[in-house]
């Protein structure tokens, strides 16, 4: 992207930031906008009958996954099935597209490029959140949460903190900063309004099954959780780690996310003994994460440095997370404070003798960028202040 960002947030302010980046992508091909066969965009089924809808939220509209969305809707639509594609059309206080360090009317104008530009390259219409709401509907006043933090039966709170510990790139959050309050509260009015269009759409439509990306988000989480309450199947979805794989997560598992998927299927997988052909397909695997040719993302530096170790004892590796991204936090984490899980991992490995303990950092840290790195923290000898 190399249309100048005072330019876009001038352009958004006056309006006119999407017929710019319209023009744009037409005169420079810069936005990676895919090519979509025209059989694909006139598409129509022989028998009109519909099966039922399937709801898509296309929030943030990030390029890779409206494509990807498009194209799951597709696979529905050549089913007899009717996708909803819901989308923020400014209707959220604040969006779920940008991070505190980006430039913000970049990240939300090209959100709202790429979720409109591509459904339409595959002949799709598209539901913003506003207009999902009953035309009645208004933000409710009051104390909208229950003691639980719950609102419809949704853990709106949980979703409102992760969003915006990823928004600030912080893990910690002090609510007597007026930053870290006014973030979380757009959230959670932002909730409440996505909270509300989903159990409508769900009410009022015939809406069979509902696919999710980010789902410990607010764009992801709350759709997947109405899914949820109203028995409706509900999955997640997101790139597999390699390329060309996408991996599914269902709402009825232990965790709506991917990642950590049902306990018998895990249990069954690590307890089937590997052949000689899976051997080498996981050495390929990993040759190929070296160089980045088996990796949807790159993190490997390349300079074949490791840990040198000239003793015996037993080497134990610790792989911490990226702090404010909460994709990795599965819901029955025996530690709720991060900081507490590796403070008493340190400490117990000080009373062995026969082990070393290697701590991995993140390589996000340094690919994405955090407002507050457990490396920093490490460093820091009175660690305790930097606990929640």
């Amino acid at each position: 992207m190399t249309l100048e960002d005072d330019l876009l947030a001038v352009a958004s302010r006056l309006g006119f930031a999407q017929p710019l980046l319209s023009a744009y992508a037409t005169v420079s091909g810069d936005l990676h906008v895919p090519d979509v066969d025209d059989r694909i965009r006139e598409f129509t089924l022989a028998d009109q009958t519909c099966r039922g809808e399937i709801l898509v939220p296309l929030i943030p509209g990030y390029a890779s996954w409206a494509y990807r969305a498009c194209i799951i809707a597709h696979a529905f639509r050549t089913r007899g099935y009717r996708p909803i594609l819901l989308v923020d059309a400014g209707d959220f206080d604040i969006s779920p597209a940008a991070t505190v360090d980006e430039t913000y009317a970049k990240s939300v104008e090209l959100s709202r490029f790429y979720q409109r530009k591509i459904p339409h390259l595959f002949g799709m219409e598209t539901l913003s959140v506003g207009d999902a709401l009953p035309s009645s509907w208004s933000l409710p006043e009051g104390n909208i949460l229950d003691d639980a933090g719950c609102y419809r039966g949704l853990d709106l709170e949980r979703y409102a903190i992760s969003s915006t510990r990823k928004y600030l790139k912080r893990y910690t959050l002090d609510q007597s900063d007026a930053s870290v309050s006014d973030t979380f509260d757009a959230f959670l009015r932002s909730s409440i309004r996505l909270a509300d269009a989903c159990h409508h759409l769900v009410e009022t439509r015939d809406v069979e099954a509902v696919i999710v990306n980010e789902p410990a988000y607010v764009q992801g989480g709350i759709p997947a959780d109405t899914a949820h309450e109203h028995d409706v199947p509900g999955y997640s979805q997101m790139l597999g780690y390699r390329d060309e794989s996408i991996l599914f997560g269902r709402v009825e598992n232990r965790s709506t996310q991917p990642q950590f998927t049902d306990r018998e299927v895990v249990g069954s997988a690590l307890s089937t003994p590997l052949g000689a052909e899976e051997r080498d397909e996981i050495d390929r695997i990993m040759e190929g994460r070296k160089t980045g040719d088996t990796s949807a993302i790159q993190y490997s530096s390349g300079t074949n440095r490791s840990v040198d170790v000239s003793d015996d004892k037993l080497l134990v590796g610790m792989f911490t997370n990226l702090l404010w991204d909460a994709s990795l936090i599965p819901d029955e984490a025996p530690y709720p404070n991060v900081y507490d899980w590796v403070d008493d991992t340190i400490e117990g490995f000080r009373e062995l003798d026969g082990a070393h303990l290697v701590v991995k950092l993140h390589p996000a840290e340094a690919k994405f960028g955090t407002e507050e790195s457990l490396g920093e923290w490490q460093r820091i000898p009175t660690r305790d202040c930097h606990r929640t």
